[in-house]
């Protein structure tokens, strides 16, 4: 089989890489509020979201605003009938800081997929032969304007692979493929 770097070159299918965003400063949220003539309000009411939405050019993240959607904690809320302003503005603030994040990773680096995002944590993987000094280099010199407060790249693991390699198999047994071709 090789050593285990050698089976993570030849199967892990490239790197992961995880990117925790920083908050939106106080500052930042402020402004929106001020320019939605939200200061003095606490809440935002669920038919009033698609609006607030609207005005801060998000509309594409109503989608998004489900059980299972990155807005899943304005979900929550919003069953109660509304939900807290600040909350729907540092979301919307977060959702567009990841989405720059998410084009600039492949403008420098190819294709991107998102494995997982939760609130201001992504993580993206990528099949492309990037270097890890080039990642970090551009990363790094670029952190601020991204708004990224921490970041890591790694390979897959071995117990990745290995349950990579069994998901597949019991896919093939789904289907009704012979797991191991038998051969006369």
């Amino acid at each position: 089989m090789g050593t285990s770097q050698h089976i993570k070159n030849k199967y892990g299918g490239g790197y992961e890489i995880e990117v925790k965003l920083e908050q939106p400063p106080k500052d930042q949220v402020a402004q929106v509020f001020q320019a939605l003539k939200l200061q003095n309000e606490q809440s935002v009411e669920k038919a009033r979201v698609e609006e607030v939405l609207e005005k801060l050019q998000a509309r594409h993240l109503k989608k998004e605003i489900n059980e299972e959607g990155s807005g899943s904690a304005i979900y929550s809320e919003l069953k109660k009938g509304s939900t807290s302003a600040n909350l729907l503005i540092e979301w919307v603030l977060v959702e567009k800081s990841g989405q720059k994040l998410k084009e600039f990773l492949q403008q420098n680096f190819g294709e991107m997929v998102v494995l997982e995002h939760f609130q201001s944590f992504y993580r993206f993987k990528t099949t492309n032969n990037i270097t890890v000094g080039n990642f970090f280099g551009l990363l790094e010199a670029n952190k601020n304007k991204l708004n990224v407060l921490q970041y890591s790249i790694k390979q897959a693991t071995i117990e990745q692979i290995f349950n990579s390699f069994a998901s597949e198999d019991e896919n093939r047994e789904r289907e009704g493929e012979a797991a191991i071709p038998i051969r006369n």
